[in-house]
């Protein structure tokens, strides 16, 4: 009996990284097309807590997808695409956010939060991919 015995299945990561630059570019997208339609005076709580509500769940999907992609191993795959949206989002940080001044280590000191915090939130989309597919069965 092998205690570590994961096979990984290129084509649900694929899968899984293809749904991540669609989610973003997609997202991307409607947040900039929504934010032009709404309100000037809407509540800004309301608004941020609805990006980061969408926030959440996209960073979720795509680890989600890639787990449904596959019939065993379910969350290494959940976790595999958990580390490499977690490479993605620290090289946005890194690209986005202004390295001049204060900004540089407060950009830095969050990679290590964010990164665990996408892992945390791919496994839970893995849980839940594990969870649909014995409804499924």
């Amino acid at each position: 009996m092998k205690l570590f015995d994961f096979h990984l299945q290129i084509s649900a990561i694929f899968i899984g990284f293809i749904t991540f630059v669609s989610v973003y570019v997609v997202g991307g997208i409607l947040v900039i097309f929504s934010l032009s339609i709404l309100p000037e005076n809407l509540n800004s709580d309301t608004l941020m807590l609805v990006l980061r509500i969408g926030g959440y769940l996209a960073l979720a999907f795509p680890a989600y997808v890639a787990a449904r992609a596959v019939d065993e191993n379910i969350l290494f795959h959940a976790f595999v695409m958990g580390v490499i949206e977690g490479v993605g989002v620290i090289i946005l940080m890194m690209n986005t956010f202004s390295f001049e001044g204060t900004l540089k280590h407060y950009v830095i000191s969050q990679m290590l939060p964010v990164f665990a915090g996408v892992l945390v939130l791919s496994l839970i989309a893995g849980y839940v991919a594990v969870r649909v597919n014995k409804n499924d069965q």
